[in-house]
C-alpha cells in the first residue's frame, strides 16, 4: 500500500542502467493501430481552492514551528495523522494493505493518490471508507495496477501546527525575502498552487487517454533488446535498493517485499514486458505523426537533471525513451475530445 520506494521507473531514470547490445537475431516490435486521434475519455481535474491556498499559506507561514498533540480540531493538510487503515478489492482484503499504529503526514504523497486528501476533515475518533485508484503501473504489486480498492480508516490521534488566530504582515516578513503583506503571499501561493494542480491535471488527462489507446494498439512482437534491457533495468533498480540498505537481494525480497526470488522474477517480466510495449506504441505513433526528440530537448533534460558527461553514454538511450514517450503522449491528448467531470 505505501509508496516505500517513491522513485517511479517509467523508462530507467537516473538509475545505473545496463546497455543491452544489438543481435542478428534480435525480434523487432511490430505494432498494428488504427485509432489513435479523436479518442473520448471523461476525467476528473482538481482545483486549487481557497481552502487548499490557505492551508499551503499556514503550512509555510508555520513550517519551522513545533508539531504538538491536537485534541480540538479534525485532520488538515500538513498534519500527522496516527492511522489503522485495512485496504479491500471486490470485499477481499489483499497483502500489504492493513496496517494499524501508522503516522502518515497529510500531503507528503507517501500514499497512493486520493488517500491523503480523503482524511482531511475527520476527526479523532472516526472511521470512514475511502476510495482509490492504484496507479498504473503499481511497481510494488503490478497485480494492483490500475485497480480501484476501498480503505477503512481510523483516525487514532493527530499532531500538527497550532494554528494563529490571525495571520500577519509580520509573520510573512519572517519567511520570506520577497513578500511583506498577507495578500502578497497568499496570491504568491496560489499561484504556485495552481501551476502545480495543471501540470497534475494535463498528467491525468494524458494518463486517460494513453491507456485507451494502448488498448487499441494489437502488438504483434516486441524488441527482445527492450523487454531484457528493461528486466535488467529493474533488477539494478531493486539491487541498489538492497545495497543501500546494507543486505543482499535475497534478503531484501523476503524482509523488505515480501516476496520470493520467483514472484520477483514474474513480477520483473511483466514490468519489462509493460514497458516495452510502452516504448513500441509511442515509437508506431511517433513515426506515422514525425514526432522526434531534436538536440535541444534533449541537452536540456542533462542539464536539468545534472547528468554529467561521463555518464551521458549509459542514460542516452532511457533519456530519449522517456522525452519521446512524453511528446507523443502530449500530441495524443491534444488530438482527444476530454470531457471534464467533478472531482469528487
Amino acid at each position: 500500500m505505501k509508496k516505500y520506494y517513491k522513485q517511479v521507473i517509467i523508462f530507467g531514470l537516473l538509475i545505473i542502467i545496463c546497455i543491452v547490445g544489438s543481435s542478428n537475431s534480435e525480434t523487432k516490435s511490430e505494432v498494428e493501430l488504427e485509432k489513435y486521434t479523436d479518442i473520448e475519455v471523461e476525467v476528473a481535474e482538481k482545483t486549487a481552492t481557497d481552502a487548499n491556498v490557505e492551508d499551503r499559506m499556514i503550512n509555510e507561514l508555520l513550517a519551522e514551528e513545533e508539531d504538538v498533540e491536537i485534541t480540538n480540531r479534525p485532520v488538515r493538510n500538513g498534519d500527522i495523522a496516527n492511522i489503522d487503515y485495512s485496504g479491500k478489492v471486490d470485499g477481499v482484503a489483499f497483502d500489504g494493505g492493513t496496517d494499524t499504529d501508522t503516522d502518515l503526514e497529510i500531503g507528503s504523497g507517501n500514499f497512493i493518490d486520493g488517500f491523503e486528501e480523503q482524511l482531511i476533515g475527520m476527526k479523532i475518533g472516526e472511521t470512514a471508507d475511502i476510495k482509490v485508484t492504484f496507479p498504473d503501473p503499481y511497481p510494488n504489486n503490478e497485480d494492483l495496477s490500475g485497480v480501484e480498492a476501498v480503505f477503512t480508516v481510523k483516525i487514532n490521534s493527530i499532531m500538527g501546527k497550532v494554528i494563529p488566530s490571525t495571520i500577519t504582515n509580520e509573520m510573512v516578513k519572517e519567511v520570506s525575502d520577497t513578500y511583506t503583506t498577507v495578500e502578497e503571499y497568499r496570491n504568491y501561493i496560489r499561484t504556485e498552487l495552481e501551476a502545480e494542480i495543471k501540470e497534475y491535471n494535463d498528467q491525468v488527462k494524458q494518463e486517460a487517454v494513453w491507456k485507451v489507446v494502448k488498448k487499441n494498439a494489437k502488438i504483434v512482437s516486441l524488441s527482445s533488446s527492450k523487454v531484457t534491457y528493461y528486466s535488467r533495468l529493474y533488477e539494478n533498480d531493486y539491487k541498489n535498493y538492497a545495497e543501500s540498505m546494507g543486505v543482499d537481494m535475497a534478503t531484501f525480497l523476503e524482509s523488505y517485499m515480501g516476496m520470493t526470488r520467483a514472484e520477483f522474477n514474474e513480477e520483473k517480466k511483466a514490468h519489462a514486458e509493460k514497458r516495452a510495449t510502452d516504448s513500441a506504441v509511442a515509437e508506431h505513433i511517433a513515426k506515422k505523426e514525425n514526432i522526434v526528440v531534436i538536440d535541444e530537448e534533449y541537452k536540456k533534460y542533462l542539464e536539468e537533471h545534472e547528468i554529467e558527461s561521463t555518464d551521458e553514454k549509459q542514460f542516452k538511450t532511457a533519456i530519449m525513451d522517456e522525452l519521446l514517450y512524453t511528446k507523443v503522449r502530449e500530441f495524443l491528448a491534444s488530438k482527444a475530445k476530454i470531457t471534464i467531470i467533478s472531482d469528487k
